[in-house]
């Protein structure tokens, strides 16, 4: 005879008995007090004796519907534990851990995983050193290896990406086989499909899906990347319209937010931007600071007064790196020609321009988003009372044209024509050149001038030391009406009129000139009565003083003095 008994409590047991030589069995009652636990709970319990578990060496298995749903390995060299419906239902390998509805459910060969919450880790079949926390964290992970994820759907879609990190609700959501991510807060990386990348803020990162090496650290930074490669964005919002750019660094909030296309770009400050998406190699550095062209670097915003330090800027000079030198800086006629103002700023008048292509229709970062506009009415009333002293290009550009110069002191990139003021230096150094040419040849001529006005003075002295000398001379007072008077033009240069009166009889008559030496130079033989004149010929002379005299029958009529100038 058989029996089997079902122990429900320390009570009466219903018992079937089975009878031998097939007698149909009867259900009894058979009083048996056992051990047992009741399913309504049990007191009295001593925690040094009563448990649930085995005494052999063999795990604790724990089944609903008859599908394992709890694990407990005694074997050391196994180090395997589930808790949860179907958690690691069809594993082999070694120390693993699942807790949750379906935790490792598929496992078969991967070691090392710890999956805690509902289907995490679900589809995990070979994958190694695994870390998933959250419900459907890391869910299709199938042969992806040494991965941590921390929130609800985080990192779900991965398959084989290996040595991620996702802290945070659905983060790395997307990923299939991106490595080497390590994405922290909500929705960071979301769409990701590709490797190297570090998100860590909300919504850091949330478009990228083939860009590499990106760093975005705040919330929304490099929201709407998606391909760029090896950009960098610290702050909330920074870099957020980017979308293919590559290799761009913006430091602080919103800081190069308008940026769609453009690469090789630098924004270090809040809100430091550019004004169109697709720059190159164009850097901004300073609170509100705005560049609006490629190839071009701006300090600080249009309300910043003051930018200097100890020295001044260097300039590459040296002959090895510079070709086809010219000669052509003009100096006067393009310096002449510029017209030195004083003027105020027209500050809301540069903020529109610059501030004209920000996106401002993303209802998302609209809170991130501060132009220049945001600047207290004080401080632009501050600023905009200043009187500044500078030049206008627009003339500047005329007075380059007017002297054929292709002038470098015009900065004509972006939507603002600036000037280099440095660059005004050349010309300044042609102008005073030429100035300097010009006084050495006046101070020549000067000299020269100094000379003849020596030799006047010398001419006059002698001059007046010989009228002198003729008041003292015998006047015809034998020849009446004999009489010389004095040379026209004097002084003068190549030739001069001498005029004279002859008595009506005389023997001879000379005019004799002489140096002032008393050397007799020239001598005219003279004819005629009453008054006369004769053009003194004096070409052949040296520049100098010379006396002519009158002579008539031998007998010195007068003398006069004359200056010979050439």
């Amino acid at each position: 005879m058989k029996i089997m008994c079902y122990a429900l409590a320390f009570v009466a047991l219903p018992c079937i008995v089975q009878a031998q030589n097939n007698i149909p069995p009867s259900r009894q009652s058979i009083s048996i007090k056992l051990p047992y636990w009741s399913l309504k709970g049990n007191s009295g319990t001593n925690p040094a004796i009563n448990f649930l578990g085995t005494k052999d060496a063999q795990p604790l298995v724990f089944r609903v519907n008859n599908k394992i749903s709890g694990y407990i390995e005694y074997d050391s060299l196994k180090g395997n534990t589930s808790l949860g419906y179907r958690s690691l239902q069809l594993n082999t390998s070694v120390y693993n851990t699942a807790m949750g509805y379906g935790a490792l459910s598929f496992n078969t060969n991967g070691q090392y995983n710890t999956a805690t919450g509902a289907f995490a880790l679900y589809a995990n079949q070979t994958g190694l050193g695994n870390v998933a926390n959250g419900a459907f964290a890391l869910n299709q992970n199938t042969f992806g290896s040494f991965n941590t994820a921390i929130g609800q759907d985080a990192m779900r879609s991965t398959t084989f990406g290996s040595n991620n990190i996702a802290v945070g609700n659905q983060v790395l959501t997307q990923n299939l086989t991106g490595s080497n991510n390590v994405a922290m807060g909500s929705l960071a990386l979301y769409f990701n499909k590709a490797s190297d990348n570090t998100a860590i803020g909300s919504n850091a990162l949330y478009d990228n899906t083939d860009g590499t090496g990106n760093t975005a650290t705040g919330e929304y930074s490099l929201y709407i990347n998606t391909t760029g490669n090896s950009n960098t964005a610290v702050g909330n919002a920074s870099l957020f319209f980017s979308s293919t750019g590559n290799n761009n660094t913006a430091i602080g909030n919103s800081a190069l937010f308008t940026n769609q296309t453009g690469s090789n770009n630098t924004a270090i400050g809040y809100n430091a931007n550019v004004t169109s998406g697709n720059l190159s190699n164009a850097t901004a550095i300073g609170y509100a600071a705005f560049v609006d062209s490629s190839n071009k670097v701006r300090l600080g915003n249009n309300f910043v007064s003051s930018i200097g330090g100890e020295v001044n800027f260097t300039n590459y000079a040296a002959d090895n790196i510079k070709k086809d030198i010219e000669e052509n800086v003009p100096g006067l006629k393009f310096i002449n020609a510029l017209r030195p103002v004083t003027y105020n700023l027209n500050l809301v008048g540069q903020t529109v321009k610059v501030a004209g292509n920000i996106p401002s229709n993303n209802s998302k970062v609209s809170s991130f988003l501060k132009t220049a506009n945001s600047m207290t009415t004080e401080v632009s009333k501050q600023i905009g009372e200043i009187r500044f002293t500078g030049l206008l290009a627009n003339e500047v550009a005329t007075a380059a044209n007017a002297s054929d110069y292709d002038f470098s002191g015009i900065d004509k990139n972006g939507t603002t024509t600036g000037l280099r003021y440095a660059e005004f230096v050349m010309p300044l150094i042609k102008a005073v050149q030429e100035l300097s040419k010009k006084n050495d040849e006046k101070d020549e001529k000067i000299n020269d001038l100094q000379q003849q006005i020596d030799d006047l003075k010398a001419m006059i002295t002698a001059g007046n030391q010989a009228s002198a000398r003729n008041t003292q001379q015998p006047v015809a007072a034998t020849l009446a009406g004999a009489m010389l008077q004095q040379n026209a033009p004097n002084p003068f240069a190549n030739s001069t009129i001498i005029h004279y009166t002859l008595p009506a009889t005389y023997s001879s008559a000379i005019i004799k000139v002489t140096n002032a030496k008393g050397d007799v130079v020239k001598q005219i033989r003279l004819t005629g009565s009453g008054n006369g004149n004769i053009q003194l010929d004096a070409s052949s002379l040296a520049s100098g003083t010379y006396q002519y005299s009158l002579y008539i029958n031998e007998q010195l009529i007068g003398s006069r003095t004359m200056m010979l100038v050439k």
